[in-house]
């Protein structure tokens, strides 16, 4: 009797022989960073993110303004970006505009000529000079993140990715990467409209997390001196540090309120597997409703309240402060300037009338 050939079980021997099939990669995005978390210390250290790329990028039609509401004499304001509206570029009105979001405390000289080229708009982000009635262009790095680390992100911001008035609206734009040319679609933040704020000026920490971030990627020169020169607040004089003793009246229920919200955020994140992970890291909306009216409560008590009765801004210098901080940052970078120069060219250098640095 003829043995019968044993069949195969083509969909067993396809089985058996397959191999394990692996996780996919995460989804990635390219996110925009322009203020803090250029700063490895704050997107690294302080928020575990860990970027899978880095790029430095100019973007052109965009500068970084100063005009998203902090909370006066200690964090006056934060860093967003605004959009350039090229059609009012020969408007006084408009320039001015953008020196009360861009750049407070520094000089404003309106710059009328025929030929006026916007720093802005210039391919090689231009050169800060005093006639020049606009700020420079933005720059900043693109970071390629995981989808997670991209919604902490969002969560740790301003309004903690819920629908509040306050806070930062996210939004796509195209970033040129330095040397190849070559264009990024990055998420970015910006300031929603009722968190804007003109008329600000940053604190001196968040000021150096800027230009410590800047630094460390090695941004434009130019855009990096742009940004040393920024007025930093600071609440020094007798007069402001009364008026930040009345101000704190005010702003206990804003006080209470983010130090119950970070409490209450602390207790869920240490709660056990129970919960996803994302609804540990997002607080719940009515937390960032009850921040944002405190918050509104608290800055309309400040303009409308303190700052008449008082006299005394917690969100920028008075003008002979502004003055005296201002000499001493060009001073700053005077003395910078001449130490580069002597280290490059191992020569004497001589500080000319103007405050150029020169080698003989």
């Amino acid at each position: 009797m003829a043995h019968r050939r044993p069949t195969t079980d083509l969909f067993s021997a396809s089985i058996s022989t397959s191999t394990p099939t692996s996780t996919p990669p995460p989804e990635t995005i390219w996110y925009l960073a322009y203020g803090s978390n250029m700063s490895p210390k704050v997107l690294t250290e302080s928020r575990k993110i860990h970027p899978l790329e880095t790029k430095r990028v100019r973007v052109p039609g965009y500068w970084l303004s100063m005009d998203l509401g902090g909370i006066p004499f200690s964090e006056p304001c934060f860093a967003s970006i605004l959009k350039m509206d090229r059609s009012r570029m020969r408007e006084r009105d408009y320039a001015e505009e953008v020196h009360r979001r861009c750049r407070v405390g520094q000089v404003f000289v309106w710059n009328d000529d025929d030929e006026l080229e916007a720093d802005g708009d210039r391919e090689d982000g231009g050169k800060r000079r005093e006639e020049e009635s606009y700020p420079p262009m933005l720059h900043g790095v693109v970071y390629r993140i995981t989808m997670e680390d991209w919604d902490l992100i969002v969560h740790s911001e301003g309004g903690w990715g819920h629908d509040v008035p306050i806070g930062y609206d996210t939004t796509h734009i195209p970033c040129m990467v330095y040397d190849t040319h070559e264009q990024i679609s990055a998420r970015v933040l910006l300031a929603r409209p009722k968190s804007l704020h003109p008329n600000g000026q940053p604190s001196l920490r968040y000021k150096n997390l800027l230009t410590a971030g800047a630094q460390y990627h090695n941004l434009d020169p130019a855009y990096q001196a742009s940004l040393a020169r920024i007025v930093p607040y600071s609440c020094t004089s007798p007069k402001a540090q009364q008026a930040r003793k009345v101000f704190r009246v005010f702003n206990l229920p804003l006080e209470w309120t983010f130090k119950m919200i970070i409490r209450l955020n602390i207790a869920r994140e240490s709660k056990k597997d129970g919960e996803e992970e994302e609804g540990q890291r997002q607080p719940p909306y009515w937390m960032a409703w009850l921040f944002d009216k405190t918050f509104r409560f608290s800055r309309l008590m400040h303009d409308w309240v303190l700052v008449p009765v008082v006299g005394c801004s917690g969100r920028c210098l008075e003008e002979g402060e502004i003055v005296v901080e201002r000499r001493r940052i060009e001073e700053e970078l005077m003395l910078k300037e001449k130490k580069r120069v002597g280290d490059v060219g191992g020569g004497a250098v001589v500080v000319g009338s103007g405050g150029e640095a020169t080698e003989e």
